[in-house]
Formats: C-alpha cells, structure tokens, sequence
C-alpha cells in the first residue's frame, strides 16, 4: 500500500477544506443541484487549492462556482 500511495499527493484534510466541503454542498443544493458527499469532497480539494478538475462527466459539477472542469 505504501509503495503504490507513494504515486499520488495525499492530502490531509484541514478546516480549510471542512468549510470548503460544506460551502460547495450548501450552494450546489441552493442552486437546485445535487452533488453527493464524495464528489464535494474532491471538488474542495480542488476549489481550495485552484486546481482544474479533470472528469469524464462534467454535468455531475455543475453549478459549482469557483471550479475549473477539463471534460474528455
């Protein structure tokens, strides 16, 4: 296990990221979206520290502000 994590950055979760999590599941749910645990989870991870979001199915994040989706 170590040696296959060892191919990814892990990143640890932090109150940053909490207030993140629970800002995108509030206005993706004001917006009339729904966007499950899991998925708010990574689009965090993404909005907080500005990086694009590469997916095969960008209709899952719509109506996420500040997010940067690349589709294939």
């Amino acid at each position: 296990m170590q040696q296959h994590l060892q191919q990814y950055v892990v990143q640890p979760f932090s109150l940053d990221l909490c207030v993140k999590w629970a800002e995108v599941t509030e206005n993706a749910h004001k917006q009339g979206f729904t966007v499950t645990c899991a998925d708010a989870w990574v689009v965090a991870v993404a909005v907080l520290h500005r990086i694009p979001l590469v997916t095969n199915s960008g209709n899952d994040f719509r109506g996420i502000d500040g997010l940067t989706v690349i589709t294939a």
